[in-house]
């Protein structure tokens, strides 16, 4: 029987990765820019939308944006830990990833769409305040862990 990590990671291979992979090699590196600023918008909207529910408008907000990526990430089979440099920012190394390995010659994926999603999902829980999130490192390029940096001030 499978697990939820392991549907969850079936539908998303088989609803974004490989259409992915498909559209990449019909387009080349012209998809990347349209794709990712329509996966900001939906990022943002999701995080807006995510707001009240989580009562992401207390000052905790780092904490908060943390273990909703946490929850988000381990959904899908991601495995990683976080370091946190002060209150307002935090840098999370990934060591297991289900999908990087399968991104062979889509590697943006990582650093233009995820790099979208978490700064703009986490601007969308606490719009006005400055969010820098910065996919620095990925497996899917061959480096021995992801690297994200996220700062929420």
């Amino acid at each position: 029987m499978f697990g939820i990590e392991k549907i969850s990671a079936l539908i998303f291979d088989a609803a974004v990765l490989v259409p992915l992979k498909i559209v990449h090699r019909i387009g080349g590196d012209s998809i990347w820019p349209p794709l990712e600023a329509v996966t900001a918008i939906s990022s943002r909207v999701a995080g807006g939308v995510l707001r009240p529910v989580i009562g992401a408008d207390n000052k905790a907000a780092l904490p908060v944006a943390i273990v909703l990526m946490d929850r988000i990430e381990a959904f899908l089979g991601i495995e990683g830990t976080w370091e946190m440099l002060d209150e307002k920012s935090a840098v999370r190394k990934v060591r297991a990833c289900p999908f990087a390995g399968r991104l062979h010659g889509s590697s943006q994926f990582c650093t233009l769409l995820g790099g979208a999603m978490g700064r703009e999902s986490v601007a969308g829980l606490y719009p006005g305040r400055e969010v820098v999130f910065e996919v620095r490192r990925t497996l899917s390029q061959g480096e021995p862990f992801c690297e994200y940096f996220l700062r929420v001030a």
